[in-house]
């Protein structure tokens, strides 16, 4: 993981300094990012993830889109339960569609879907998700009078 971010993150300056820019993004909005690394998190393209997934499918089988959308949901269901931070990451593969050479590293065919990355690990700052439960599960009984 650590070389894909290194090569991405230095082959993302050389594409900026060419003028090109990840989609949605023009030479300001690309600085503002560059000074958000070095203030609010040094790794903006991966959000600092030890491990990521990329779940894809192919595109003229089924419905490719909606089940990576699907498969990435469920991930993020199972690394909850593991008690695994997982971010949902759409950024970062805007990035590598522009470096087909690095894109092709992760060995996906061209004609696959791809909806999002997730990027997960054991979360530096655990927090609470969902419904947070006491030791025993309590369960009341309610009832209506009958209607007339």
């Amino acid at each position: 993981m650590d070389r894909l971010r290194t090569l991405a993150s230095e082959r993302m300056d050389v594409l900026a300094a060419c003028g090109i820019y990840p989609d949605g993004y023009d030479a300001k909005s690309f600085q503002d990012l560059k000074r958000a690394e070095e203030t609010v998190r040094p790794d903006m393209l991966f959000c600092g993830a030890p491990h990521l997934l990329i779940p894809h499918a192919p595109a003229d089988v089924g419905c490719g889109w909606q089940d990576t959308a699907i498969a990435s949901t469920y991930f993020e269901l199972l690394c909850a339960a593991h008690g695994l931070g997982a971010i949902l990451m759409s950024f970062c593969l805007d990035v590598l569609k522009r470096m087909p050479d690095v894109w092709s590293l992760l060995h996906i065919p061209d004609d696959h879907c791809v909806s999002m990355a997730i990027g997960f690990g054991y979360p530096m700052i655990p927090y609470a998700r969902g419904v947070q439960r006491e030791d025993a599960v309590r369960s009341e009984v309610l009832s209506f009078p009958a209607v007339s």
